[in-house]
């Protein structure tokens, strides 16, 4: 029989590694790909347009790590371009270069659909664009790195998000690649159209996992019965935490108390308002214990994320010798150095879903805020710690603290079930992904 494993794999959409939690799940995925294809080349196109490949080694540090080769994508971006180009700063020009990459991404897949040449495309591209497609083109199989996909608050919006979440894989699908899906979590979609993408999208994949239950019925919604299976398999960056922390609770812990803060409030200043005075708080609680001193943890340092100005927001009415025992973290922590800070803290207050992961993988107990619907924070309720996750927009800011309180004084927090648990579903991720073998081999019995 001859070798059906493929010999040119290529991870699709990975997003900038400044976001940490994102940078655990694309650095686990390429471990995971080696483990079960050690013999094929692995390389990566990013969502970071083929136009920015100068930006690429500052987005993707760890994955680059790790040996691998990243492209650029596709699809033309300006992500952090505004603030060196004054021309970005202006939201009609940025919404004309939007307009103007929808065009060409929606013209690209239309000539692919009739089967234009490859080849023939590229010339008509320039220099890194080339590239890319050529690397598409030549991939043998494409693992697509699913995300948090999103739902648009309008009808132009969703549509618009979706059609950018599916560009890139739809491109592959179109050259006749096989192309497998992993790490989903999917927000409702609001529109037909968004649907309609997603099941054109998703009904020609030979292989597809999401990351929880609340997925796995919306993705099977929008297949209809056709398409690929839909599999459970848990939040990626489970494999690089247990090879990081071991899934131990840490013996070593001090009076230090970490706090992760996001900025997502754009057009809602009475949730950012609400937000502020929540986390204001939980921050007076926290050092009303003389002995405890708490520390600001940069997990994202994205541009677009930029937490300064509510941090500044929340520290400003507290009292000067509270403020002084609060640290702003400064800089870009590797993965390595984040979770080692998690390890030290007695606990965390997360308003980051990953930094939540990432303490609880190295023992550390965490109480969270979720700031928005998504689907994605089940990945703590399948660890054990639902019971400690509030969401600050539906619940009285009163009863959130009183929450706190009992966080603190409790005494019974699951932190050994919950390290049963990551290495659970480590180990479930590891059988799950293996399928991908047999689906690939499915596929190419099917084209001979």
């Amino acid at each position: 029989m001859p070798n059906m494993s493929p010999k040119k794999i290529l991870l699709l959409d990975y997003y900038s590694e400044k976001n940490r939690g994102d940078a655990a799940i694309q650095v686990g995925l390429v471990r995971l790909v080696r483990a079960q294809f050690p013999e094929a080349t692995v390389s990566v196109v990013s969502s970071l347009g083929a136009n920015q490949s100068r930006d690429l080694p500052e987005h993707f540090p760890h994955t680059r790590e790790e040996g691998v080769a990243v492209y650029g994508g596709l699809c033309p971006t300006t992500v952090s371009l505004q603030e060196s180009n004054r021309f970005l700063q202006v939201k009609a020009i940025r919404a004309f270069v939007a307009g103007g990459s929808f065009l060409l991404c929606v013209a690209l897949l239309g000539l692919l659909a009739v089967r234009v040449p490859v080849s023939l495309l590229a010339v008509c591209m320039p220099a890194s664009f080339r590239k890319t497609i050529q690397i598409l083109a030549e991939s043998d199989m494409v693992v697509w790195r699913g995300t948090n996909f999103r739902s648009g608050t309008s009808f132009l919006r969703d549509a618009y998000s979706t059609f950018f979440w599916c560009f890139q894989p739809l491109a592959c699908l179109f050259m006749g690649k096989p192309v497998t899906c992993v790490g989903v979590s999917l927000w409702l979609p609001r529109t037909f159209v968004a649907r309609a993408i997603y099941r054109m999208a998703f009904r020609q994949c030979i292989f597809f996992a999401v990351r929880e239950e609340e997925s796995l019925g919306r993705v099977r919604s929008i297949l209809g019965g056709r398409g690929p299976e839909v599999v459970l398999m848990p939040d990626l960056s489970f494999i690089l935490l247990k090879e990081l922390t071991g899934l131990s609770s840490s013996s070593t812990r001090g009076d230090q108390v970490g706090v992760t803060i996001v900025d997502r409030h754009k057009g809602d200043s009475a949730g950012r308002a609400r937000y502020t005075r929540v986390m204001r708080a939980i921050l007076n609680e926290i050092v009303s214990n003389p002995a405890t001193s708490i520390v600001i943890i940069p997990q994202v340092t994205t541009r677009s994320e930029d937490a300064s100005g509510i941090i500044e927001e929340i520290l400003s009415d507290l009292a000067p010798r509270a403020r002084d025992r609060i640290t702003i973290g400064v800089g870009e922590h590797s993965i390595e150095e984040l979770v080692a800070e998690y390890a030290r803290l007695d606990y965390l207050v997360a308003t980051r879903l990953h930094s939540s992961i990432f303490a609880l993988a190295s023992g550390t107990p965490v109480f969270v805020m979720r700031y928005d619907e998504g689907p994605q924070w089940s990945i703590l309720s399948m660890l054990g710690v639902g019971s400690f996750v509030v969401d600050y927009r539906a619940t009285d800011e009163r009863d959130i603290v009183e929450r706190f309180r009992s966080f603190r004084i409790e005494g019974a927090y699951p932190t050994i079930k919950i390290l049963e648990n990551f290495k659970m579903y480590h180990e479930q991720i590891g059988v799950v992904f293996s399928q991908i073998s047999s689906a690939y081999e499915q596929w190419t019995r099917n084209k001979q």
